[in-house]
């Protein structure tokens, strides 16, 4: 991944340092250059920060003149690292809402992942299964896709090495789906990637739109690939994961159910479990509704 400095980059990070210092921020580094046609700012401050993160997003928003998108943040026992670049036009965040059986560990998981040029990933999967082993299965087809994404690796071979790392690893014969929504927040653009998930559905102005797409599970087949569908997304606009255990309750009645729900006014990912409940859900069973804004 080339890395280059525009210019005026010094004077930037002047203006930054001076002000983290004022603030009486202890700089262990500052890195300012431009990767992948995006300026990232990477900060790296001393424990312990006696004050929220965000305040430290402020203080650097404040000595560039612009709003930020933070895009990574690590913590050791000495430091604090922090990675920024300029805020994108739109914005993306994710509610959870998740069941499993009384006792048990749900085999679902879910994660996000803020990648540098205005990039963000959220993720779904369902592990054969209920239990820690379904679960293992679950976060590590996570894991590899954040991995292999924030790494910068094309996308096609993201999603092909998914598969064929998740298998290689797989002692147990265990397979995972995989349910996934890549948003460029410059453009909208969008891809949702399924491996043996469910349909998801679009949310907009009102109307409900399942998006669907064959696929075998990872870590089965090799030569598993797929399917990928791409959308324009807009303000507002909302899609709709669903794990399996939702899926099987309500088979072919999931999208006239969160029309119901939205017609409404209810929290979309609370009121899908509670009816899938109610018919008698007892499997692991997740929600994951991501809301563009």
């Amino acid at each position: 991944r080339m890395r280059g400095r525009s210019r005026g980059t010094e004077s930037k990070e002047r203006r930054i340092r001076d002000g983290l210092t004022e603030a009486g921020y202890v700089l262990q580094s500052l890195d300012v250059y431009e990767s992948e046609n995006a300026e990232i700012i990477s900060v790296r401050i001393r424990r312990p920060i006696r004050t929220r993160h965000a305040a430290v997003q402020e203080e650097i928003e404040r000595a560039c003149g612009y709003s930020l998108r933070c895009v990574r943040v690590a913590q050791s026992k000495s430091c604090v690292s922090f990675g920024f670049e300029k805020d994108a036009k739109l914005h993306a965040a994710a509610q959870i809402c998740r069941t499993s059986g009384p006792g048990r560990v749900s085999g679902d998981a879910t994660g996000e992942c803020r990648i540098a040029g205005g990039r963000v990933c959220f993720a779904l999967s369902d592990g054969m299964g209920s239990g820690k082993e379904a679960r293992r299965e679950s976060e590590a087809a996570i894991r590899l896709l954040f991995r292999l994404s924030y790494a910068g690796v094309r996308k096609e071979l993201v999603y092909e090495n998914v598969n064929r790392m998740l298998l290689a690893q797989n002692e147990a014969e265990i397979y995972a789906t995989l349910d996934a929504v890549s948003i460029d927040l410059n453009t909208g653009e969008a891809e949702l990637l399924k491996y043996g998930a469910p349909p998801s559905f679009l949310l907009r102005d009102g109307l409900v739109s399942a998006i669907a797409g064959e696929a075998l599970p990872c870590g089965i087949l090799a030569e598993a690939k797929p399917s990928v569908t791409h959308v324009h997304l807009r303000r507002d606009d909302r899609i709709v994961l669903c794990s399996d255990g939702v899926q099987d309750v309500l088979t072919e009645g999931v999208e006239e159910a969160i029309r119901q729900i939205e017609s409404k006014e209810c929290n979309t990912g609370e009121a899908l479990l509670k009816l899938a409940k109610a018919r008698g859900g007892s499997d692991d069973m997740t929600v994951m509704v991501i809301r563009v804004a």
